[in-house]
């Protein structure tokens, strides 16, 4: 989910998807597919189909249904102990920025990130 979630730094908070009727373009969401739990972003939403994908997939996206979410982002715990909520304003416009860039683009800034050494 880089950028905007660094791996193994980053702690993501869950609660239950109580209502699957909210899921929205922008989420992020554990779901199941293939046998495993997949932490991702919703990307698509088309009745109870879910298109979805990390942050740093320009390519690739994974399919479910609202049946297949265990568990929907409410807050990100970053590695200096600062908690931010996904409901909230700076994370919804981070998301909705990073999503607006082509993919083809959002592939330059994760190669110039990952060679500068920010993980």
């Amino acid at each position: 989910m880089r950028p905007l979630l660094r791996s193994e730094r980053d702690q993501v908070v869950l609660t239950p998807c109580a209502d699957p009727a909210r899921l929205q373009p922008g989420d992020v969401v554990l779901f199941r597919c293939c046998g495993r739990h997949i932490l991702h972003r919703i990307v698509r939403r088309d009745g109870d189909r879910l298109t979805l994908a990390g942050d740093g997939n320009y390519r690739i996206t994974e399919q479910c249904t609202t049946r297949d979410v265990a568990g929907i982002a409410v807050r990100v715990i970053r590695a200096s102990g600062r908690v931010v909520g996904c409901d909230s304003p700076g994370w919804r416009l981070r998301s909705r920025l990073w999503l607006a860039i082509p993919p083809w683009l959002r592939r330059q800034v994760l190669r110039v990130l990952w060679h500068s050494g920010w993980k």
